[in-house]
């Protein structure tokens, strides 16, 4: 997706979504003074969503890095999207436990964990007795490493 050619605010009720050409420096201002759980980035759109109480300090940032850029207030008779909420992780920490490997490993350790554990579990590989239990760890297995790789994380 090509990166904005203008800067832009969007005020909805309870969000602000900005949208401006890759700067570095308003980047980290927006890290540094926006609170991480009040601000996302979607890498899709390239637009920053800031939620309030935090609206104002974010329209702010912007205007001083772009002095020109474009406020606009969502309204009814607007035809705006409403600002994008930040999916639920697929990982919970679970995942993480089956694979026996922390939440902030790179994906080479999960794929390298999941293989690993696949052939210590896979049910072709035992007796019948320990083929109930094994097929039991096989579903926890796939399910961890399908929601990692749902994330872009395996």
């Amino acid at each position: 997706m090509p990166q904005p050619r203008t800067a832009r605010a969007v005020n909805y009720a309870n969000a602000v979504v900005l949208t401006f050409p890759y700067d570095a420096e308003l980047v980290e201002a927006l890290k540094r003074e926006i609170p991480a759980y009040s601000r996302t980035y979607d890498p899709d759109t390239r637009a920053w969503t800031v939620k309030e109480p935090h609206t104002d300090r974010a329209i702010r940032l912007l205007r001083t890095f772009f002095p020109g850029a474009e406020v606009v207030t969502a309204g009814a008779h607007q035809h705006h999207a409403p600002p994008p909420r930040r999916p639920e992780p697929l990982a919970r920490p679970d995942h993480f436990a089956v694979l026996h490997i922390l939440p902030s490993a790179p994906a080479e350790v999960a794929r390298a964990a999941y293989t690993a554990l696949v052939k210590l579990h896979h049910p072709d590989r035992l007796l019948p007795p320990e083929r109930d239990r094994a097929h039991l760890q096989m579903v926890a297995l796939n399910a961890a490493i399908e929601a990692l790789r749902g994330e872009g994380r395996a």
